[in-house]
């Protein structure tokens, strides 16, 4: 028997789940506006961790709050994490996306003008180095130094990963005010980074950033997720667990979608409020989408000249059903789309960018064929394919492009695919993100072909190919994430494995065990690193391929408490670069070593002496290698061995070029020239050295080596005996800012 319902509107009523979902989220939302007054009152930080199962409305309740913040001035900026590769995370992609969302809005803003942008620039400081590179919106808050740098040291080894940490939260604490609020909303942590936990984490524990509402949103129910991945240190927060709702409030979502007054509902609906959540077990994506479903089957007719709606309650319970996956719906709906539009959203599924009109412009380039490409190309033929797909519900337009209107609809297109359709469309978007200029293009490049098996047993030349691919994507998530980063040079390795890998692909190899081993040390990883340099020492063929082994090996050793392991390492470099370090170290050895030196520097002018026009890279990695054993020689009371060091440092930089490095065995040298009683020649030393560091202030050896000098040089007022002196030069570093 068909149901009629009366409606309030003489219109279809198209109502989203954005729209109707706070009807029935009405305590979530009080608390998340709570959180956000407390901000604006007490110009704090507040956390809020929003969880549940997927579909249940946390993206939507997160953003429930954007045109409160709008209205007050403030800033809402958002990121989102994606499960699109097995290999790696692209690492601090929400989190940065949040800030370049952030940077655009200052910019945006009325009160935005050359005098803010001017502060912001000052107060940014050097710290936009560590966050040019992977905040894409960042440049015009960027003095010109720090623009176009070659490479970023945000996570190269622990000490730099803490300044990009600080970086970040100085960031934060720059672009919020308490005139402007900032609310950073972070969706689908489940899939971040460990990079990103780590940062995420740090921004949680810090209370003297203000004026801050961090948002957290993952798919779980149990809270408890939350303490097992930031290991419980995290609390103070305001934890929304999100649930499937019951009958009444999907009765109230019923009549919002239908736009029906609650006092002019009948009995009938009701029935269909109580079926709906039979069908759908009250998950609110589901029953949006099946509210779609049925009016598109015809089950639910909306008659617009009498403002009615017109159901059968015994008809749709014989004919709808609805699958956890939302597979049967997104199958449904795919049916009523031409191929073509079919084909594009199935790869804008497999792709882990934001698809603006002109990337969408290339992607149906590629994924449908040679075509017209005309300039408004994007206006008469893409948007066309989406228009249906649009009003299905199953992508939305935004400020800049398209995106699916849920991560469920997203995942439903690349279930209904099968293994070959992902397969050759993976190879069809990595052949086009190969073919783009950026490192992040090479990134994504590897992501599709990684998922991709046929290409892991093609012929060698296959693997060779995409062996270099997952090196240059490496090198991209170098500067955000080791573990990312290995992930791609042990896949490349493995391509290479049946290849001869030594014998026929000798430059390659070695590249990439190079890289790994470099990653392991920095990742601490002591085992790893010397593993993969004693590969590297097995395959070497010239001495400069044994002195970078050795190199990785030294730098990866001095984090250890041996001093005997360290010296057999550097003693083997010594003997590789035809230097010597004497058995039985004696003062004969040190002072033969010195007179050496002297006669290197007595005859030079300052100028000579420190010229570093012509230094090759090795020399530079060689000084820092060498200047780094001297101090760790020198902490450990090995003095003999920290001032032979520095004597080799400076012997070389004398015939190769002067380095930074070489400035601070400069100072060591100097210093025992003082405590000798010469006097006259170590000031010389201490003053080539401030002449060093006067022209190269950005340098941190040169800001370390004239803090030293010039403690050295007040030694021999204090009569403090060389061998008995100690010092952490971590320690003057810091207090020289």
């Amino acid at each position: 028997m068909s149901s009629v319902v009366s409606c309030l509107s003489d219109e279809f009523p198209e109502k989203s789940l954005s729209t109707i979902l706070p009807l029935s989220r009405r305590n979530e939302l009080l608390g998340l506006k709570n959180a956000y007054d407390g901000v604006k009152l007490h110009h704090s930080i507040e956390k809020v961790i929003i969880h549940g199962e997927s579909g249940t409305g946390k993206t939507t309740l997160a953003m429930s709050i954007q045109n409160n913040v709008i209205l007050d001035k403030g800033f809402f900026c958002s990121g989102k994490y994606f499960q699109d590769s097995d290999i790696a995370q692209e690492p601090f992609s929400a989190i940065m996306a949040a800030f370049s969302d952030l940077c655009d809005l200052m910019l945006q803003s009325d009160y935005c003008n050359e005098e803010r942008i001017a502060v912001i620039k000052s107060k940014l400081g050097v710290d936009a180095k560590y966050l040019t590179n992977v905040v894409t919106n960042i440049s015009p808050f960027v003095d010109d130094e720090y623009k176009n740098l070659n490479q970023c040291e945000a996570t190269i080894h622990t000490a730099s990963f803490i300044h990009f940490k600080l970086a970040c939260k100085n960031f934060l604490k720059i672009m919020s005010s308490d005139e402007h609020p900032v609310v950073m909303f972070i969706d689908d942590i489940q899939w971040m980074d460990t990079g990103s936990k780590k940062l995420l984490e740090s921004l949680m524990l810090d209370t003297s950033i203000n004026n801050l509402l961090l948002i957290l949103a993952f798919r779980e129910e149990d809270a408890s997720y939350l303490d097992a991945i930031f290991l419980g240190q995290v609390n103070d927060y305001l934890d929304i667990k999100l649930g499937n709702f019951d009958v009444e409030a999907i009765h109230e979502m019923v009549l919002a979608r239908l736009d029906i007054d609650k006092t002019n509902a009948s009995k009938d609906i009701s029935s269909l409020s109580s079926l709906i959540v039979q069908k759908t077990n009250g998950n609110p994506l589901h029953v949006v989408q099946f509210l779609e479903a049925i009016e598109k089957d015809g089950l639910l007719t909306f008659h617009s000249e009498e403002s009615k709606w017109i159901f059968d309650i015994e008809r749709l319970q014989k004919e709808t059903m609805i699958s956890d996956s939302l597979a049967d719906l997104i199958s449904k709906k795919v049916t009523r789309l031409d191929k073509e539009t079919q084909t594009l959203l199935k790869a804008m599924s497999l792709s882990p960018c934001h698809f603006t009109e002109e990337s969408l412009h290339a992607l149906a380039t590629n994924v449908l064929g040679e075509i017209d490409t005309e300039e408004d190309y994007p206006n008469v033929l893409v948007r066309p394919l989406l228009c249906k797909a649009i009003k299905e519900g199953m992508i939305e337009e935004t400020s800049d492009g398209y995106q699916f209107t849920h991560d469920r609809i997203r995942s439903g297109f690349q279930s209904i695919m099968g293994n070959d359709e992902r397969e050759n469309l993976h190879v069809v978007l990595g052949k086009m993100f190969r073919a783009g200029p950026s490192k992040y293009s090479k990134y994504l490049a590897a992501v599709h072909f990684n998922c991709v098996t046929a290409l892991m047993t093609r012929n060698g030349e296959d693997r060779r190919m995409l062996a270099k691919i997952y090196v240059e994507a490496s090198e991209y998530c170098q500067l955000r994430s080791f573990e990312a980063a290995r992930s791609f040079l042990q896949k490349g390795l493995s391509l290479l494995e049946n290849d001869e890998k030594w014998t026929a692909n000798f430059d390659l190899s070695f590249k990439m065990t190079r890289s790994l081993a470099k990653i392991e040390s920095w990742r601490g990883n002591l085992e790893g690193c010397l593993s993969a340099v004693r590969e590297l020492l097995c395959w070497a063929k010239s001495t400069e391929d044994t002195t970078d082994a050795l190199l990785i090996e030294i730098d990866a050793r001095i984090t250890t408490f041996s001093v005997n392991n360290v010296l057999k390492e550097g003693k083997q470099i010594f003997y590789a670069l035809g230097y010597s370090i004497p058995r039985m170290m004696t003062p004969f050895h040190l002072f033969h070593k010195l007179r050496r030196v002297r006669r290197l520097i007595i005859g030079k002018k300052d100028e000579d002496i420190l010229d570093s026009s012509d230094i090759p890279g090795n020399s530079r990695n060689l000084h820092m290698i060498f200047s780094k054993l001297s101090i760790y020689f020198f902490q450990r009371k090995a003095y003999a061995l920290s001032l032979y060091t520095s004597l080799l440092v400076l012997e070389h930089a004398m015939e190769f070029g002067f380095s930074s490095s070489a400035a601070i065995s400069l100072v060591v040298v100097g210093a025992f020239e003082i405590f000798m009683g010469n006097t006259e020649r170590g000031c010389r030393f201490g003053k080539l050295v401030k002449k060093w560091a006067s022209l190269h202030r950005d340098c941190t050896n040169s800001k370390m080596a004239e803090v030293l000098a010039a403690l050295f040089i007040n030694f021999k007022q204090e009569n403090t005996r060389f061998c008995t002196c100690t010092f952490s030069p971590d320690e003057l570093v810091c207090r020289n800012g």
